[in-house]
């Protein structure tokens, strides 16, 4: 199975044996890639070519100085049945009126996306297109299979409704389809399609319907301390909010204050700013470091700071731990994919630290001082001194009023969110007792699929954390929700309804991923296991489904790896990726 970042080359543009002509870039495919030598990602020939998805799969893309209108076609799909299967039986959908509701309303998804992308990516309000779509129930779509859904729902639009004509195409599963598909959700990237289950895990919560729509513009998921989804500070990890700084550079909604690099940055000088929070841009509310000071090797990062600070609007929903505090995140530097959010594979936007104002932060493996003051503007700017140094931090001379520095163990930069005053949800998932936090966590903790032996990364920075000269109060830990009632097999966990508290916000080339349960403690770190090897003489078949729950990489409430597909149903939801191009050379 490709993964994630596998890209195989194609001796040749392939043939569309239905019509004897070249496949046009961009389709979605199935074929057969009978790779040149084991291990390599040559393919010497190719059979069984079939395009899967004749729709075309990229919306327009925005630029700093442009602006993306969504113009949304919405399918609520409902089945009717087959007399010819006994296991064909009717079922409904969701209702059109909700689902039209959930991205018009006051506070509705399409509010959300102008919000958080200051007005750089709108919905098409009068576009906006919700219609029902009432398919022949099939063997196929009883098995998930997201092309047969699809195609049969497009040929099911009323008349005049054309799905060429609209940018965004979006399909909401009959009722039921969360525990036959194992997922709420699934977006393509890029492309122009998205999936979601009709309750409130899927089409009715705003983190599922943003994470997957902003798939489609090249957007994966945020990482936290190795754990893919585990940034509870934007929409695309565990969290509610807005995109975090890294993801706002990379989508060109917000341009930094500031750009740092060798030649701006003397070493053992500090430079002081003054930064807006993030929700007051787009101009000027992140500061980008590109650390070259480390060498061609070992610069393979670039370090983004942001101050994310609770709005109204944007980021209402935005967890205590990040509110009022310097967020610091770490991404792969490629220029590609700094300024294109189609490029190919994973930066990895990880958020490595959460700085208190008036503390002070050593990323050692970059060489980086930060020294936080206190916040001014009315708590929407914080100001902040940013020194390198070449063998300690000690270089750095900090006037008399900065914190002085301590040698303190890396803080454990992880931590749990707190408890939801949301209405109960309608799934009631067994009991889940986290094991303590560990000190490291693997790289994979949502479920991915098999994928091949990544290149060496750098390890995260060496954090050492400085008290400040008077520590802020500590609020209380959270009380913890009461323990849900056991459900029955093939329930999903439970994620709250926003809609229910009037904070409803709108919230991948040949394989499917899978996205986060709802926010659960992190579980136990997992035992790696090498991957399996994709070296093999015979023919490789690159498909566009990935089970997710296939490879054994979720650990019960048990703390057992799940294996069956009921196993890990149980015990977490997903949402997903569908990858949607191939390449040939």
């Amino acid at each position: 199975m490709a993964a994630l970042d596998d890209v195989y080359r194609l001796p040749a543009q392939p043939i569309d044996p239905t019509t004897s002509t070249p496949v046009p870039s961009g389709s979605l495919v199935f074929l057969k890639c009978y790779l040149s030598s084991p291990g390599g990602r040559f393919c010497s020939s190719v059979a069984d070519t079939r395009i899967l998805d004749p729709v075309t799969p990229f919306p327009p893309q925005a630029t700093n100085n442009a602006t993306t209108l969504i113009s949304a076609l919405v399918m609520v799909m409902s089945l009717t049945r087959n007399s010819s299967s006994a296991e064909c039986g009717s079922r409904s959908g969701a209702e059109v009126n909700d689902v039209r509701n959930a991205f018009l309303e006051p506070n509705g998804y399409a509010d959300y996306f102008n919000n958080c992308s200051y007005g750089k990516m709108q919905f098409d309000r009068k576009a906006l297109t919700v219609v029902s779509a009432s398919v022949s129930c099939s063997n196929d779509i009883l098995l998930c299979n997201l092309d047969s859904l699809s195609s049969a729902a497009r040929q099911q639009l009323p008349s005049g409704v054309q799905a060429t004509g609209f940018s965004s195409l979006i399909y909401v599963l009959p009722n039921g389809f969360a525990s036959i598909c194992g997922w709420v959700g699934q977006g393509e990237l890029p492309g122009r399609q998205s999936w979601f289950t009709p309750d409130n895990f899927g089409i009715f919560e705003k983190a599922t319907v943003v994470q997957e729509m902003l798939h489609n513009f090249g957007i994966y998921h945020a990482w936290r301390n190795g754990s893919e989804y585990g940034d509870y500070s934007t929409v695309m990890g565990f969290g509610d909010s807005c995109p975090s700084a890294p993801e706002l550079w990379r989508l060109g909604w917000a341009t930094p204050l500031a750009q740092l690099n060798s030649s701006s940055l003397p070493a053992a000088t500090f430079k002081t700013y003054t930064l807006p929070a993030t929700y007051l841009g787009p101009k000027g509310v992140l500061i980008r470091i590109q650390p070259d000071w480390l060498g061609v090797a070992s610069y393979i990062k670039d370090v983004y700071l942001g101050l994310r600070t609770r709005a109204a609007a944007a980021d209402r929903n935005l967890m205590d731990e990040f509110n009022g505090k310097l967020n610091i995140h770490e991404m792969r530097k490629e220029p590609a994919a700094d300024s294109s959010f189609v490029s190919p594979g994973d930066p990895r936007a990880s958020l490595i630290g959460v700085l208190d104002p008036g503390s002070a932060l050593t990323l050692s493996s970059y060489k980086i001082y930060l020294v936080t003051g206190s916040l001014v503007n009315g708590g929407l700017a914080i100001t902040v001194q940013i020194c390198r140094f070449i063998s300690a931090f000690q270089e750095c001379t900090p006037e008399a009023s900065l914190p002085r520095p301590q040698s303190l163990p890396p803080p454990n930069l992880r931590s749990s969110p707190p408890p939801f005053n949301k209405s109960p949800p309608p799934y009631k998932p067994p009991p889940y007792k986290p094991s303590p936090a560990p000190t490291s966590i693997p790289s994979s903790v949502a479920p991915k699929p098999p994928t091949p032996a990544p290149p060496p990364r750098p390890s995260s920075p060496s954090v050492t954390k400085l008290p400040p000269p008077s520590p802020p109060n500590k609020s209380p830990p959270p009380t913890p929700p009461p323990s849900p009632q056991p459900s029955p097999p093939l329930m999903l966990p439970p994620k709250p309804p926003p809609r229910n508290n009037g904070n409803v916000g709108p919230p991948s080339s040949l394989l499917r991923l899978p996205s986060p349960p709802p926010r659960p403690a992190l579980p136990p770190p997992l035992s790696p296991s090498p991957p399996p090897s994709l070296a093999s003489s015979k023919a490789k078949t690159i498909s566009l489904k990935d089970s997710w729950f296939t490879k054994p990489r979720i650990r019960t409430a048990a703390g057992r790896l799940c294996r069956t597909k009921a196993e890990c149903i149980n015990f977490r939801s997903s949402r997903s990726i569908r990858f949607l191009k191939y390449q040939f050379h």
